[in-house]
């Protein structure tokens, strides 16, 4: 059974200790939203949307192109990104920031925060 308060400490962690990231959301891989902490208005119905088909192209990716497993990836638009992080076998943290965000930074608390979602999730 799911951990919701070790989610919710992991995703909350996420927007709170990095000024650079505007969100962040735990999606299952049905594209229903778990658990979120976005800013600014963003649409969580349309994140997980979005989170759900990216991961699933970035699944497909890895398999083609003999990859290995879909671990993360990145989508940069002018304004924003948006980093995928596999978590386990049935979901998917989604971190945005602004385009000019620290993303090794991004990267090492996300990653972080990862290895807390899936011992939650377990």
């Amino acid at each position: 059974m799911a951990d919701k308060k070790a989610i919710d400490s992991a995703i909350n962690g996420l927007t709170s200790n990095n000024p650079d990231v505007e969100g962040a959301a735990l999606i299952g891989s049905d594209g229903l939203m778990i658990a979120s902490a976005l800013k600014n208005g963003l649409d969580s119905e349309r994140i997980a949307a979005m989170s759900a088909a990216l991961l699933s192209m970035g699944v497909r990716a890895s398999q083609m192109m003999e990859m290995g497993g879909f671990a993360e990836m990145t989508v940069r638009g002018d304004e924003q990104l948006n980093t995928l992080y596999s978590v386990g076998e049935t979901a998917v943290l989604s971190v945005l920031a602004g385009s000019s965000a620290n993303l090794g930074l991004i990267n090492i608390e996300s990653r972080s925060a990862v290895r807390d979602l899936t011992a939650a999730l377990d």
